[in-house]
């Protein structure tokens, strides 16, 4: 016998009383009512014994003898191995000094009820004479007694069916405690005693007393895997991290996650709950598309990260294991900015001029350079785009004083120049495509500079898709709504000097960041 994973829906069990109502795009309908009452099926099964319990009612004062009984049928035949419709209307009985009779099913229990006849009553009754009294008695309507109502029990045989009894489990008691994150492997032999038809499916359930909602969980077929106490796959280049917990004791941990980026964080969150699920609503709430754009952001980098993180615990004395549930994880925005993957990545870097041999510019630092004032040195700016579209780009470089006053900060022309211009468009980016750009510069007097780089998304992504429905409100107003600029990771910080002494610097050479 082969058993295979099937969805519970596409088993046919009666896992509830009410009648199936037809899926529609209303949320209410006033003409879908759900049954009350509970259909009720009995099904036997053509070719296998069954049990009819039939109790006889003796109206008599003295007792009676059957000498023999059968059911009364109609459809079928009762000891036949053909499909339909078996309707049971009664027993034929054959009771001894008898003629066979055949009775009627009756629900419930009768008796009957003696009939009085009053002709008069009250000095009337002595002065009337006779025949008065039989003429207005012959006038009067006679009371008919009602008899018991009868009924009738209707059958579906179907085919032959297979036959299943448990021989042995893995547990010895009718019930198993689970801890929390844990699973346990639940082993059942059985035995199908029917002679020609075989099992193809099989169905599990289960009953919870400590909690409502657990019995609505699934059950699987297979045991879920356990990476012992890995929070991630080491061999892949994850992190992991691992501590012993006495009783009551809180450990915090800290794992390092690299940045994610999910293309499509704008997407709409799915309904879990089928049932829920409607074609067509209205957002009564009238959120924000700012609002509705954060809270999709949130929820779809959380489902990225609960992807990368996993927790096991494991108890060395019982041997007992299971996973550690992460579903309370939640994020606020500047855990999204923490965690997100900016779609374009801008950094700039310098280098030295190849057309001079000495190195007038050193690194001191991450995005830190000492450079030599009034000589020609290279801004690199690099623009990575990680989306998935092709994007149209408008760069805007900002040179500015560092640790100065707007006002001051801005006014650069008399301590700064360069070979080219701060603004310009890009040529259209690819997919995963980097670009970089030179622009030669020269710093006047000593100082300390800064220089932030811009990338604005001017042109409409193109899409690859062949989609092009006309999208709702709702998505076309969080597309306007997702800011289209994008600043570099870190400012270019550049120390001026007249000398520069050695020391521990690094040479920058034309071509190396």
């Amino acid at each position: 016998m082969m058993v295979y994973s099937r969805k519970r829906e596409d088993i046919a069990v009666p896992l509830t009383t009410d009648a199936k109502i037809d899926k529609t795009p209303f949320i209410y309908n006033p003409y879908l009512k759900k049954s009350d009452v509970a259909k009720d099926t009995k099904v036997l099964v053509a070719g296998e014994d069954a049990q009819f319990r039939i109790t006889l009612q003796n109206l008599f004062d003295f007792e009676i003898e059957i000498e023999r009984l059968k059911l009364d049928t109609k459809g079928v035949e009762f000891e036949s191995v053909e499909h339909g419709t078996l309707e049971v209307n009664g027993c034929i009985v054959k009771v001894t000094g008898c003629r066979e009779r055949r009775f009627p099913i009756f629900r419930d229990a009768w008796y009957g009820e003696r009939e009085f006849k009053i002709q008069a009553f009250g000095l009337d009754a002595s002065l009337a004479p006779l025949g008065q009294l039989a003429d207005k008695l012959a006038s009067e309507p006679k009371n008919v007694m009602i008899g018991p109502k009868p009924s009738y029990l209707s059958f579906d045989v179907v085919g032959a069916l297979p036959h299943l009894i448990l021989k042995k489990t893995s547990f010895s008691q009718t019930a198993v405690m689970l801890l929390e994150g844990e699973s346990r492997v639940l082993t059942f032999d059985l035995y199908n005693m029917s002679p020609t038809s075989s099992v193809d499916a099989l169905f599990f359930s289960y009953e919870d007393s400590t909690s409502a909602e657990a019995p609505t969980a699934e059950v699987s077929s297979f045991p879920p895997s356990s990476g012992g106490q890995d929070d991630l796959d080491s061999s892949k280049g994850g992190h992991y991290v691992t501590d012993l917990l006495q009783p009551g004791q809180t450990s915090r941990f800290m794992l390092l996650l690299p940045r994610v980026l999910v293309q499509n964080a704008h997407a709409p969150i799915p309904v879990l709950d089928p049932a829920n699920r409607r074609q067509f609503i209205v957002d009564s709430n009238k959120t924000p598309p700012d609002v509705e754009r954060m809270n999709r952001e949130l929820f779809w980098y959380r489902e990225e990260i609960l992807r990368l993180v996993r927790g096991a615990w494991r108890d060395s004395e019982t041997g007992r294991s299971g996973i550690i549930e992460l579903r309370n994880l939640r994020l606020n925005s500047r855990m999204l900015d923490a965690v997100r993957q900016r779609v374009l990545g801008i950094t700039l870097s310098l280098s030295n001029s190849a057309a001079t041999a000495e190195s007038h510019a050193f690194q001191v630092g991450p995005s830190k350079y000492e450079v030599k004032t009034g000589e020609f040195i290279i801004l690199r700016t690099r623009v990575l785009n990680r989306a998935k579209q092709r994007m149209q780009l408008y760069l805007r470089l900002q040179p500015s004083l560092r640790h100065q006053a707007t006002n001051v900060a801005l006014d650069i022309s008399k301590h700064f120049l360069w070979n080219g211009v701060l603004q310009q468009p890009l040529p259209a980016l690819e997919a995963m495509e980097t670009r970089e750009l030179e622009l030669p510069i020269c710093l006047l007097h000593q100082g300390e500079y800064e220089i932030t780089a811009s990338v604005e998304d001017v042109g409409a992504r193109q899409s690859t898709g062949k989609d092009n429905r006309q999208k709702k409100d709702t998505e076309q107003a969080l597309e306007d709504s997702v800011m289209g600029i994008w600043y570099a990771d870190e400012p270019c910080v550049i120390i001026a000097r007249d000398e520069i002494q050695g020391g521990a610097r690094h040479a920058i050479t034309p071509f190396e960041e």
